[in-house]
């Protein structure tokens, strides 16, 4: 993947592992922490992305949508939005919604994705259970 995706706190993919980026020290290698509180390093070309899923989503503690059994919303308390997410077959929609004004995002398939947009709009880490 490519390293200008990532920021620290990241869940990435290590050889099929769920893993949290501590630091970003190159373009080719970054440190991780595995789920055993180790720090290890990878390799930027063996991280793959942690694809959005409905358990992914029930994680970070999206609700699921009302009018459809489709999708999940997340609030954005200090935006007086909502982002809404919905699936149709492999493709989720990802929608910021608010009392003016609806606003359809590029695609997002990855956890990394979703981490780094809620940190761009509300300045606030999204937090996962594992």
């Amino acid at each position: 993947m490519n390293p200008k995706e990532f920021r620290i706190g990241n869940l990435v993919l290590n050889d099929k592992c769920l893993n949290i980026i501590e630091t970003l020290p190159s373009d080719v290698v970054c440190t991780l922490r595995t789920k055993q509180g180790n720090l290890i390093q990878a390799r930027y070309e063996l991280i793959e992305g942690v694809p959005l899923t409905g358990e992914m989503f029930v994680n970070c503690g999206a609700k699921p949508l009302q009018y459809t059994n489709k999708g999940y919303w997340i609030s954005l308390y200090s935006l007086k939005a909502e982002i809404h997410f919905e699936f149709y077959g492999s493709e989720i929609v990802t929608t910021i919604k608010s009392d003016h004004c609806e606003l359809i995002l590029d695609r997002i398939r990855y956890v990394h994705q979703l981490q780094n947009l809620i940190f761009c709009l509300t300045a606030e880490e999204l937090i996962f259970s594992r």
